[in-house]
């Protein structure tokens, strides 16, 4: 996820980064969804390291891909074509916490 995020930064491919966030529903979209995959991924790579309190959210991997996304959005500050969002970075945190909480539901069927 982070060498897309490069292509884009540096701004190859910007015509089919255009298309996929429209058919994806907007950038906010993307960031949501994009977290999501990331956060049911670590959950089921990783089912003994997200137990805690509140289906996993306060555990080692959970902080970890949060502090991905934080210095994802941080380090397009210092990039010409792209710029910080909190917006973007509350998105990945939705995608985050959805992605955690639907693995870990499907988990226990």
């Amino acid at each position: 996820m982070l060498g897309l995020s490069l292509l884009k930064s540096l701004g190859y491919y910007q015509s089919q980064w255009q298309f996929i966030e429209s058919a994806l529903g907007g950038d906010r979209m993307v960031h949501t969804l994009f977290a999501f995959i990331l956060a049911a991924l670590a959950v089921w790579a990783f089912p003994e390291k997200v137990q805690g309190v509140c289906f996993g959210v306060f555990s080692p991997v959970f902080a970890a891909l949060l502090t991905g996304c934080l210095a994802e959005e941080l380090s397009q500050a210092l990039l010409p074509l792209r710029a910080f969002s909190w917006l973007d970075f509350a998105a990945s945190c939705l995608g985050l916490l959805l992605g955690f909480w639907s693995a870990r539901c499907l988990s226990k069927l």
